[in-house]
């Protein structure tokens, strides 16, 4: 079998012996947004569910939301850290799953079905499953992204995390590179894919996320993290080329949208769903 293989969703392991999945929402000041993640969790007909809070401290009425649905939760932390992929980190020693996603404040399951989907592809001790995702505009538009294949994992961040089911006892072992900043989550893919690791592709979309999170304001620096850690494990003239020609596209895109009107920009976007 061949490490990636594009699995259709189906029975997977008979309901004895499903694998418990972990669901962890990280969040800090996110009121408007936080009751809809914990809905779409909370709504997850796959039954061996294990849901985890971590807080960094939130002052905006988020922790009050959170409390509505405290019964329901199975672990909530509550205190300060070192950003997002540091509160991420916490869950390897709250989680209990076999199993773990991250879907944090903003974004949602695509479906209720979504958790028993991808754990209906665990079939063969995977280390990672993923699957793809639907991009939230803010106006209203919705566009759906599907993962890369695996021989262009190189070009960039080829999953949303959203999207992702990790074995957690891999993540326990191999936590983010909290130096990396926004580069984190694409090394910690790299370094799984090229540990040798099983890694399945699940047919189906996963998870909503809104556009406009850190990464996508700043995709200049993302491009330059991407561009860092695809050195590392295909080094050469194409992976330094295809990241300039990114980055200068970028550069191009972001003059144009501070040069045109915002219906305008839009619109390009609207076209291109």
């Amino acid at each position: 079998m061949s490490p990636f293989d594009v699995k259709p969703t189906g029975t997977g392991y008979p309901a004895p012996t499903k694998p418990k999945v972990t669901v962890v929402t990280v969040v800090l000041n996110s009121c408007e947004f936080m009751e809809a993640t914990i809905l779409s969790i909370l709504g997850q007909t796959y039954e061996n569910l294990e849901y985890v809070v971590i807080d960094g401290g939130s002052t905006d009425g988020t922790l009050d939301i959170i409390d509505r649905y405290k019964s329901r939760i199975d672990r909530l932390v509550v205190e300060k850290d070192r950003g997002i992929y540091d509160a991420m980190n916490k869950s390897a020693k709250l989680v209990t799953g076999d199993y773990l996603i991250f879907m944090n404040s903003g974004d949602e399951f695509a479906t209720e079905q979504s958790v028993a989907e991808l754990s209906a592809c665990a079939r063969d001790d995977e280390t990672l499953i993923y699957g793809g995702w639907i991009v939230r505009y803010s106006w209203g538009l919705e566009r759906a992204g599907h993962p890369a294949r695996p021989g262009d994992f190189w070009r960039g961040m080829f999953v949303q995390h959203q999207s992702v089911m990790v074995k957690t006892q891999y993540f326990r072992e191999h936590q983010f590179d909290l130096t990396l900043g926004l580069g984190a989550d694409y090394a910690f893919l790299l370094q799984l894919i090229n540990s040798g690791a099983k890694v399945s592709e699940c047919g189906t979309i996963v998870s909503r996320v809104s556009a406009g999170g850190a990464s996508d304001n700043n995709r200049k620096g993302v491009l330059m993290a991407h561009w860092d850690q695809a050195r590392r494990y295909y080094p050469g003239l194409k992976t330094d080329v295809h990241y300039l020609k990114a980055i200068a596209r970028e550069r191009l895109a972001a003059f144009v949208k501070k040069c045109l009107p915002a219906s305008v920009v839009k619109g390009i976007i609207s076209s291109k769903a």
